[in-house]
């Protein structure tokens, strides 16, 4: 009894091994109209078959279950590509601008960009600009004179901060620029300031991070000492009292509507945001085209999943010869398509095999020209898995059988259960 259960185990040890389903995807699933498609399309195929008698081997069994499963494969491929959507396979668009160095697009939509995306013209009269306090230009290493422990506040919208700082004997101008330089730029008040230099003068510059100025066009900080807790008379000894720049709005048109931005990140349309790093000379192009890493990767995952299917049933020429009736028919067709997808430096092998040249279908995205052969590709795309959804639907149509008889034409007929019943095994292990 041992024995026997040994030799049971070692029987499903091997089928759990060799013949269980993959993993699935959510491809995988289906709604219940899916699958009283499949098996209304089982029996239509029954009702015409011949009647055969199959060898029902190991090996046969093998056969048909891995056949399955490659085209499955194959299908959850295309459907992770976007078959259902036709007109978008391969063919995945992004928003660029014609000058990217000047103005930068990102499109934040969830869904992929429209076929048919208009192109926008987007023309820049002036840049938003923060204000800008620019001080005196004093001599950089002649000692202020000025010791003792300063103050000055600064007012920006509701807010008011004092600044407290203090100046040694022998300290210099540049010395006390760059003192309040750091001071202001780290205090967190929504300012940056730097120092200037021209040739043996110095200037503190004080401007504010944010740009665009207020709907009643007040400024955006004030720098004052009249009430300040120490000693006064810094802010005009230092001369950054006066606004040299007063905050400015970006405008612009686009496609001849007039707009205004407090800073110079634009809302170019729906899901599109555009950021002006220079005012440009020209009018700027926003368009939508092919996205040349997404077109590379879905064409080269086409082409790995046709290949694996190709190289599965060539693996069973010694043993199943019809499957070579399969394998020809695939190349016949894809010759017929070849023609059409030369532009994307796609070509077949002796073997049946699908190659790519990655120069050349990179030459033809740049250059435009993938838009004229992606239409041959979608079409070859289609064919392919027709057919290979024939396999799917029916494994056993390249199993080497012996006919027993045909239905006779001029007569009705109706399914044989006995015969739909040898796919049953398959769709109860997902294999439908």
């Amino acid at each position: 009894m041992a024995f026997h259960n040994s030799i049971l185990s070692n029987v499903y040890n091997y089928y759990q091994a060799d013949l269980s389903p993959k993993s699935t995807s959510r491809f995988d699933a289906h709604k219940r109209a899916d699958l009283r498609s499949i098996y209304h399309s089982i029996r239509n195929i029954d009702k015409e078959s011949p009647v055969y008698l199959i060898d029902r081997s190991a090996d046969l069994e093998k056969y048909v279950v891995h056949m399955k499963e490659n085209a499955i494969q194959f299908r959850n491929v295309m459907d992770s590509l976007g078959y259902e959507d036709e007109e978008t396979l391969f063919s995945k668009k992004t928003i660029v601008s014609s000058h990217p160095d000047i103005a930068t697009v990102e499109y934040t939509g969830k869904e992929q960009v429209a076929e048919d995306f208009a192109p926008i013209e987007l023309e820049v009269s002036s840049l938003a600009s923060p204000q800008v306090n620019q001080g005196s230009f004093l001599p950089s290493f002649e000692s202020a004179g000025l010791e003792g422990d300063y103050s000055f506040d600064i007012t920006t919208g509701d807010s008011n901060y004092e600044l407290q700082f203090s100046i040694a004997e022998g300290d210099t101008n540049y010395e006390i620029q760059s003192r309040l330089a750091r001071l202001i730029s780290g205090s967190g008040i929504g300012l940056n300031a730097n120092v200037i230099q021209d040739d043996t003068k110095s200037a503190l510059v004080v401007s504010s991070v944010s740009t665009g100025s207020s709907p009643d066009r007040q400024p955006l900080f004030n720098i004052s000492d009249e009430d300040t807790s120490h000693k006064q008379g810094m802010v005009d000894y230092l001369g950054i009292r006066d606004i040299t720049q007063m905050p400015e709005w970006t405008t612009y048109t686009i496609n001849g509507n007039a707009g205004s931005s407090p800073d110079n990140h634009l809302i170019a349309g729906r899901n599109l945001q555009v950021t002006l790093n220079a005012l440009p000379s020209e009018p700027i192009t926003i368009s939508a085209r092919p996205d040349m890493e997404s077109v590379k990767e879905n064409i080269t995952a086409f082409q790995r999943s046709y290949n694996t299917f190709i190289q599965a049933a060539s693996e069973y020429l010694h043993k199943q010869p019809r499957t070579g009736l399969l394998i020809g028919s695939m190349r016949k067709m894809t010759d017929s398509y070849l023609p059409g997808m030369k532009e994307l430096g796609i070509s077949q092998d002796a073997a049946g095999m699908l190659q790519v040249s990655d120069e050349t279908l990179t030459s033809a995205i740049k250059n435009g020209n993938a838009d004229t052969a992606l239409p041959a590709l979608r079409s070859y795309a289609k064919a392919s898995l027709h057919r290979i959804s024939q396999v799917q639907l029916n494994p056993m149509d390249y199993v080497d059988k012996r006919m027993v008889a045909y239905k006779n034409p001029y007569k009705k007929h109706f399914a044989n259960p006995y015969t739909t019943s040898a796919y049953s095994g398959m769709l109860f292990n997902s294999y439908m």
